[in-house]
């Protein structure tokens, strides 16, 4: 049998660490944590989201939605932009921007602009 508790880790996010308080799985008979993809993942998401946060950097849903809400498409804003559609894709996929990159799509979703 397993039970879930909270479970502290530390997570480096490009040369940033991040503790980081989630659920995790436990064994009942040696209260030793589990893996468990899922649980991890949702962790190591709670970590970005704080790298994201510190950096100034957008989130994916915020870049999916600005475009969205503007009747963009991701090939449409990478033309705005100068930026591939390939970069808008790995943006909204959670890659995390150039500073240069976040700062031009920020001052897009910022002033609402589709030029």
């Amino acid at each position: 049998m397993t039970y879930i508790k909270d479970f502290t880790t530390t997570y480096t996010v490009n040369d940033h660490k991040y503790t980081v308080t989630a659920p995790a799985f436990f064994d009942d008979d040696t209260n030793e944590i589990l893996q468990d993809d899922e649980l991890d993942d949702k962790a190591a998401e709670i970590a970005r989201q704080m790298y994201r946060k510190d950096m100034g950097f957008f989130s994916p849903e915020e870049l999916r939605n600005y475009r969205m809400k503007k009747g963009l498409s991701q090939q449409r804003l990478a033309e705005l932009t100068g930026l591939s559609v390939n970069t808008i894709a790995l943006y909204e996929a959670g890659a995390f921007p150039t500073e240069a990159n976040n700062k031009l799509l920020l001052s897009f979703m910022l002033n609402n602009q589709t030029l």
